[in-house]
């Protein structure tokens, strides 16, 4: 891997959905952390790490995309959060690590030993600094999250997953205002915290809302950015599926909008 070591953080000085994400490392620091990391690549499917496996290993994605999530005692599954170039994964809680990691598809990784890569940050003020801004804003995008829950319907949640996921260069086409949708459809439920089922009615209805155009079952267009923000913002409804138009459901291929990249 020749590529070097990149974070990617909001700036601490320009907190905000339109601030840029950047990478705060110098090369000098870049090249420090390739010096005790370990590349590893990773193929759709693979396992990065276990909950409740003990904790020797942080993780930093290079490329792709690496999918958090939790199991409860009956098995049910959370996804906590989609990790993509640029994003840490594997901070343990104690000694073991609470959630697991799997490549959603095929993944390059840098893999670093915990308590060199502790090390390296503790004789580094400012590789510490931009460590620690990288810890807050991953604590304030869970912060959303937990919002987005809590408050948002499963329609207002869609509609914050696009609007997270064009800020990522590699999902995005700017010029085109072309998304491609990164996980598929299962995950994306399991990550908005409803069905499949009801995020394809969600799906559908921001196309019937002229908020979207679905090109391919990879790719959507982008029609209206202030449209779908001012839906994430509105006050909560309850909607419920025969609220959205029949015309836009019929014949629907939404229950296919949802599948993984390269499939």
């Amino acid at each position: 891997m020749d590529a070097l070591p990149e974070i990617r953080v909001r700036s601490l000085d320009l907190i905000g959905d339109s601030a840029p994400l950047e990478n705060p490392l110098s090369r000098e620091e870049q090249e420090q952390l390739r010096g005790i990391a370990k590349f590893v690549e990773y193929k759709r499917g693979m396992t990065l790490y276990s909950q409740g496996e003990q904790a020797r290993s942080v993780y930093l994605i290079a490329s792709g995309i690496v999918r958090l999530n939790r199991c409860d005692e009956t098995g049910h599954r959370q996804v906590l959060a989609f990790r993509v170039p640029g994003d840490f994964c594997g901070i343990p809680d104690g000694t073991h690590y609470f959630n697991s990691a799997e490549a959603v598809s095929e993944s390059g990784v840098y893999r670093f030993e915990s308590q060199q890569l502790l090390d390296v940050c503790m004789a580094e003020p400012h590789l510490r600094l931009v460590l620690l801004g990288k810890i807050l804003h991953d604590y304030r995008e869970a912060q959303i999250r937990i919002s987005i829950l809590g408050q948002l319907n499963t329609c207002q949640r869609l509609a914050s997953f696009i609007l997270d996921s064009i800020s990522i260069p590699e999902f995005f086409d700017k010029e085109r205002s072309c998304l491609t949708l990164p996980v598929n459809r299962f995950d994306l439920a399991d990550y908005l915290g409803t069905t499949p089922e009801s995020a394809a009615r969600a799906f559908a209805k921001l196309e019937n809302f002229r908020l979207i155009r679905r090109i391919t079952a990879r790719r959507i267009e982008l029609l209206d950015c202030p449209g779908l923000r001012l839906l994430q913002h509105t006050a909560r409804r309850q909607y419920s599926a025969d609220e959205v138009e029949r015309p836009a459901l019929a014949g629907s291929t939404a229950d296919t909008a949802f599948e993984p990249v390269g499939a």
